[in-house]
């Protein structure tokens, strides 16, 4: 009980000792951290959009013109049992020609005595075989089939989605990186003045017996609150600027509540190994 209220004093204490360097501290993880949430935000919705985007892109299966109804209901049957097929849309000659009017505002029927368009089938693939090399899997399979007269699909804007979505990924972990490698000199430096303030103290405590892990507690107790405050400082901001400035958008610009958390999260590990890193270096010197 008696450690437990020293650790808890020195907890408070070594904030008092450094009261400048706890504040900028504070601050700056809050300022890295809500940086990070925007990014996290632009990110989220980036990846949702093109998750939409992936979903509605899809293949489009012509059909041999020599088929008849019971021929193609089977080769719709062989395409809904491949794994990577989702939903499968038959569509005829007649909605061929529909939607041919609807988008060059002529008959086709105008044009021609027959309608040449063929009967065709829409597949939408499953979520996990969206990516290029998958769906060039599939596509593979699909020419291999009866009946199959041609496959279309839009390689190259798979491929661009593909390319951003890397992208986006990429640099939200090189930013994370950064903002970790900034936290945690902000933090454990702040550590490091509280040790030094503290430097007498802890001879004592160490000539009457007391453990490296008794003397680190403290430090670390203070750079989880100064990541927490942090984190909660974050939090709020960027919950009132989204708030104030109204940025959420239905359909397009969603901020989810994870995110903030998140932040919350995020500043409390910060801070954690901000000062488990400082203790390290410099307690044991």
């Amino acid at each position: 009980m008696t450690g437990a209220v020293y650790i808890l004093k020195e907890s408070i204490e070594g904030f008092r000792r450094a009261r400048v360097s706890t504040f900028i501290s504070v601050f700056a993880v809050a300022f890295l951290l809500v940086i990070v949430g925007a990014f996290l935000i632009v990110t989220f919705n980036l990846n949702r959009i093109l998750d939409v985007i992936h979903s509605r892109v899809g293949i489009e299966v012509f059909i041999d013109n020599a088929y008849d109804d019971s021929q193609i209901r089977e080769l719709e049957k062989q395409i809904s049992l491949l794994e990577a097929v989702e939903t499968v849309e038959f569509i005829s000659k007649e909605k061929a020609a529909q939607v041919f009017r609807e988008e060059f505002g002529s008959d086709v029927f105008d044009i021609l005595e027959d309608n040449p368009l063929p009967s065709s089938f829409r597949i939408k693939l499953a979520k996990e075989f969206r990516t290029l090399d998958e769906i060039e899997q599939v596509v593979k399979q699909l020419q291999e089939l009866s009946g199959v007269d041609d496959v279309v699909y839009r390689g190259n804007v798979i491929q661009a989605l593909d390319k951003y979505t890397r992208y986006a990924n990429i640099i939200n972990i090189v930013f994370l990186v950064f903002v970790f490698l900034g936290s945690l000199f902000m933090v454990s430096n702040t550590t490091r003045l509280i040790i030094n303030a503290k430097k007498n103290i802890i001879d004592a405590m160490r000539l009457v017996g007391a453990t490296r892990l008794f003397l680190r507690i403290p430090f670390l107790i203070e750079g989880i609150i100064q990541g927490l405050l942090g984190g909660i400082i974050a939090m709020l901001l960027l919950y009132a600027f989204v708030n104030i400035f109204d940025l959420k958008i239905s359909g397009l610009l969603i901020v989810d509540n994870y995110i903030l958390i998140l932040l919350i999260v995020t500043g409390l590990l910060f801070g954690f190994f901000g000062s488990l890193f400082a203790t390290y270096r410099f307690l044991d010197k």
